[in-house]
């Protein structure tokens, strides 16, 4: 992603109340970003709701089958991050 791009997501959940920006003060380039009472709010509710699907999705294939299924998404997403 660019700063370009990551700057208008910033702004995008800044304007809706989930993350908050202030100065650092020691360097002015840099802002500082934090989850506001609604973003705590909005994560934790998303957090929720990818468990009950890995949940379902557990429960269709089968335990095993879903941790491996997990594995592969991990190995595949770190892999990714190296190229």
């Amino acid at each position: 992603m660019t700063n370009q791009g990551a700057g208008q997501h910033i702004s995008t959940l800044t304007e809706r109340g989930y993350v908050a920006v202030s100065d650092d003060a020691g360097d002015r380039r840099t802002r500082r970003l934090g989850l506001t009472r609604q973003g705590s709010s909005m994560l934790a509710r998303g957090h929720r709701r990818l468990a009950e699907i890995e949940n379902e999705w557990s429960g269709l294939v089968g335990t095993d089958d879903y941790a491996a299924f997990r594995r592969v998404l991990v190995a595949v997403a770190g892999d990714a991050q190296t190229h």
